[in-house]
């Protein structure tokens, strides 16, 4: 791992639970020497991603924030999902989620309605463990075979915990049968209690997966007929948004070529 890596990783360790850390405190958790960890933090509060805020205690910077909201206004797939994210949400009158794979977990990068309304954890910001419930297990099921070779032999232990597989080929076999029905349908209680996930793959230009939207839906709410609603919606929402990040990517592509175009001869 680089030296940037590890000064990056130095931001891992600003959580929920633990939101303010010393320098000390990072060493001994990080395992590195007191004085490359110094140069981290200095580095860090430098660039704006870490502020000092009492004596020898550090908080995440402000810089955090003008990323959020450059992410928010950049990303192709946060300028259309969330519109017709509002739609789904409007017409199924459930909390619906939008998640991303990241490192060894699912992020959520947004969400419509409030997730309080049926105890949803996975919010905005928050990961979620790639082997339990139907937002990871979309992406995972649409990942390529070698991500998914290293994925199972890092973690093969909690992949056979959640019932995804004793072995490599049964894990292969569960997934594919994900990805050829184009939809995952949690059972309540797999993550959140009482509560179903029902979520469906969203694709990029080169038909790779990009992310996952999800439906979270109260158990009495989950009737046969119900469920079969709501993965037609799921999945129509996914395919728009799939359709819309590929529209909005060939207009910002024709921009760029455009910008870099030689001029006419006169």
């Amino acid at each position: 791992m680089s030296s940037l890596n590890h000064m990056l990783g130095v931001l891992d360790l600003f959580t929920e639970a633990e939101p303010i850390w010393t320098i000390n405190e990072a060493t001994e958790s990080l395992g590195r020497s007191r004085s490359t960890i110094y140069r981290y933090f200095r580095a860090l509060t430098r660039a704006g991603l870490l502020v000092p805020i009492s004596s020898g205690a550090y908080a995440l910077g402000p810089f955090i924030v003008k990323l959020d909201r450059q992410i928010r206004l950049s990303d192709p797939l946060l300028r259309v999902a969330p519109a017709l994210m509002a739609k789904l949400r409007q017409k199924s009158g459930n909390v619906v989620i939008l998640g991303r794979f990241f490192h060894t977990s699912v992020l959520c990068i947004h969400q419509e309605g409030d997730p309080d309304d049926i105890a949803v954890t996975f919010a905005r910001g928050r990961t979620m463990p790639l082997f339990r419930g139907a937002t990871p297990k979309v992406i995972l099921a649409n990942l390529p075979v070698r991500v998914l070779k290293d994925i199972y032999l890092a973690h093969g232990e909690k992949i056979r915990e959640a019932g995804l597989g004793g072995d490599w080929n049964e894990f292969r076999a569960n997934l594919r049968k994900i990805r050829k029905a184009g939809f995952y349908v949690t059972p309540g209680g797999e993550v959140d209690h009482a509560v179903t996930g029902i979520a469906a793959p969203i694709f990029d230009k080169q038909k790779e997966i990009l992310a996952s939207v999800t439906l979270a839906v109260s158990e009495r709410h989950c009737t046969p007929e119900m469920v079969e609603s709501f993965v037609e919606m799921v999945r129509a929402t996914a395919q728009e948004i799939t359709e819309e990040v590929a529209r909005l990517e060939d207009s910002l592509g024709s921009k760029t070529a455009d910008n870099f175009a030689p001029a006419a001869a006169g």
